[in-house]
């Protein structure tokens, strides 16, 4: 990566908190410096299928960046208090980035989407400051038969520079994590609904519909079909919402002191042979942020398996769940294992209103984790 990530956790998912042109120059240094790098856009339904999917959850976390797409998510962010710049949603990264003037221009290939919508979107996107490379429509088949070899070749004889994918949520992430390290593209993200827009099948809702958090309903009125995920992902917010955002708007209410505390937690490296065990004692909050990333990271340069005593934690907030999950990335990245000890009911509520209860199984990042 180009820069230090600056992640916090919000319903269980890291995000990064960068703004929309920030975000633009991640992609145009990523391909400038030809490094791969996988974006992720979340919205309230990922949310939700995150939370019932292990799997998707962890391919969301081993993107390179994940922003909050959808001022539900945006406004749920805002009321705990994390400095999350702004909502970038997938069209609209994907129209910033076909301003950006650029000799010679990027060069996209769209995969994915109903029959014709891939070819068309390649097609219209010459208009713009990019440039179309490719496109294919490998049917609805799964991951294992989208990832056929001639699927993967076409893309990279296609000297594509940005990777737009729009194949199912679930089946796209997945996609993604299985083939990364064969494609020789820059920049990889599923988009989907970005794709539609630019073959020109849907129209996006108008900017004051957007502000106000009901594109929703405008994408119903275009597509009846989504209705029913609609239904489903709201009743399931709702729950979200009750039993997890208002209690630890409390408990962060309740804990202003170590909110404010500027103290960095004693943070400690044992060597125990197989593992290295990392003590964290005291109080984990935004000001000491880097503090602990940095400890984390230093860990995985090590090479072993971690283990992470929080036995004798304090408190802790979304940043500090944020950078655990960078840590989660790194380890899994390097295949060695990160396992989690607590010992206290106050610790563990914590882990269960940021979403991270997942952490705390010894099957941790099994099939459920909700």
């Amino acid at each position: 990566m180009s820069r230090e990530r600056d992640v916090w956790c919000l319903f269980g998912l890291p995000f990064d908190s960068l703004s929309l042109r920030d975000a633009c120059g991640e992609v145009v240094a990523a391909v400038e410096e030809k490094r791969q790098t996988v974006l992720s856009v979340t919205n309230i339904n990922w949310v939700v299928l995150a939370c019932r999917d292990a799997a998707f959850c962890n391919n969301i976390a081993m993107s390179d960046f994940n922003f909050i797409d959808g001022m539900t998510l945006f406004w749920c962010a805002r009321f705990l208090g994390l400095p999350i710049p702004e909502r970038i949603a997938g069209p609209t990264l994907l129209e910033n980035l076909s301003k950006i003037k650029k000799t010679p221009r990027m060069r996209v290939y769209f995969f994915g989407g109903a029959e014709g919508i891939a070819e068309e979107a390649c097609k219209k996107i010459n208009a713009t400051e990019l440039s179309g490379a490719g496109f294919c429509n490998p049917g609805f088949g799964n991951s294992e038969e989208m990832s056929r070899e001639k699927y993967l070749q076409d893309i990279n004889m296609s000297s594509a520079d940005i990777l737009v994918l729009s194949n199912g949520a679930k089946k796209g992430m997945a996609w993604i994590q299985a083939n990364k390290h064969k494609l020789r593209v820059f920049l990889i993200a599923y988009l989907g609904q970005a794709v539609n827009l630019i073959a020109g099948k849907i129209k996006r809702a108008p900017e004051w519909i957007q502000k106000i958090g009901a594109e929703w309903i405008w994408r119903i009125y275009q597509e009846p079909a989504l209705w029913g995920r609609y239904f489903f992902d709201g009743v399931s917010f709702l729950n979200f919402f009750f039993f997890r955002l208002i209690p630890l708007k409390t408990l962060i209410f309740l804990n202003k002191k170590n909110e404010e505390n500027k103290q960095p937690p004693a943070m400690e490296i044992v060597d125990e042979g197989e593992k290295n065990t990392l003590f964290i004692k005291g109080v984990c909050n935004r000001h000491s942020r880097s503090a602990v990333r940095r400890f984390f990271l230093e860990t995985v340069g090590r090479g072993k398996d971690l283990e992470l005593n929080l036995e004798n934690l304090d408190y802790a907030e979304s940043s500090f769940f944020g950078n655990l999950w960078i840590l989660w990335k790194a380890q899994n990245a390097n295949g060695r294992e990160l396992n989690i000890r607590i010992s206290t009911i106050r610790t563990q509520r914590l882990f269960y209103f940021y979403g991270m209860e997942k952490f705390l199984r010894t099957d941790a990042m099994g099939e459920e984790t909700c």
